[in-house]
């Protein structure tokens, strides 16, 4: 695990999770593949198509239209339901007990990562051991959740209107009570927004952030606000951890703020390209270039 600390490593997430410690991660901040198809066939990048997902079998029924496109669906939406919940049991031990996941992903996929936490429950013996146990009920599940979502101002011009607004599922660890982390939640979105959850910033896809033209990746995510969620969910010094790291936003942003980081990402082309971004930020911006408050 060691050799992860502060670099981003190229591999199936899956496969490099497993050797991570439990219990040794203070922030889960990632935007995992959301799986876009079409109807018929494989739509989009491989890594964000559920191709991956299904047996060739399958794959062959679907791409030759032998299935119908109702149950084409159903095998999408089994396959990519599998997957986070894999993803999901896999992380769960993994998070301090004061820790938190962020996660951005399609509503429904959100949905999917929720059921799983709901189902992560205290036994009585280690909910009489929490700090919370004299002072409130027993909660039905070891994580309080919160969905927000990201209203994108300059959306890419090829994707569909309902594909303008992305989602953020937080997770906080409730094995240890930690009421600020949770205020922290309506607090940082409501001083933002000054409406229901539902934060403006502007897309990616058509402006210039720092140091995007390194990032050369389809879908980075704005660096302010990866910024301000690694501000209010961790601490310096704490360990960050991105299994899907894309263009390396999260290095990048977690360099800045004086956090460890473990990134993973299976594309080595954009792995090398991440590393040059980050290369370049250490390089020509020492100190600290998001100035935000708390």
């Amino acid at each position: 695990m060691e050799n992860f600390i502060n670099t981003i490593t190229q591999g199936d997430s899956f496969q490099l999770i497993k050797q991570i410690k439990n219990q040794s991660i203070d922030l889960v901040l990632t935007d995992p593949p959301y799986f876009i198809n079409g109807s018929q066939g494989f739509k989009g990048e491989e890594w964000d198509s559920s191709k991956a997902l299904l047996n060739p079998e399958l794959v062959f029924k679907i791409e030759n239209r032998l299935l119908s496109k109702q149950q084409a669906k159903k095998e999408y939406e089994k396959a990519i339901k599998q997957y986070f919940v894999k993803m999901t049991e896999m992380l769960i031990p993994k998070i301090k007990n004061d820790g938190s996941m962020i996660f951005f992903n399609r509503r429904h996929n959100l949905h999917t990562i929720i059921e799983v936490l709901e189902n992560d429950k205290y036994t009585l013996d280690e909910w009489m051991k929490t700090e919370a146990y004299k002072s409130q009920p027993e909660p039905s599940s070891k994580w309080y959740t919160m969905q927000l979502e990201w209203k994108k101002t300059n959306p890419n011009v090829l994707i569909t209107e309902n594909e303008h607004s992305e989602y953020a599922l937080i997770a906080i660890n409730m094995t240890v009570s930690n009421p600020n982390k949770i205020t922290q939640i309506s607090e940082y979105w409501n001083d933002n927004l000054h409406s229901d959850n539902l934060y403006y910033a502007t897309s990616p896809a058509d402006s210039k952030t720092i140091f995007y033209d390194k990032a050369k990746h389809v879908s980075p995510k704005p660096i302010s606000i990866w910024t301000k969620l690694m501000k209010r969910f961790s601490e310096p010094n704490d360990l960050v951890l991105d299994i899907f790291s894309g263009s390396g936003t999260t290095a990048l942003v977690a360099e800045d703020l004086g956090r460890n980081y473990i990134a993973f990402e299976y594309d080595d082309n954009q792995v090398s390209r991440s590393l040059e971004r980050l290369d370049t930020f250490k390089k020509e911006m020492p100190h600290s270039a998001f100035l935000f408050d708390d």
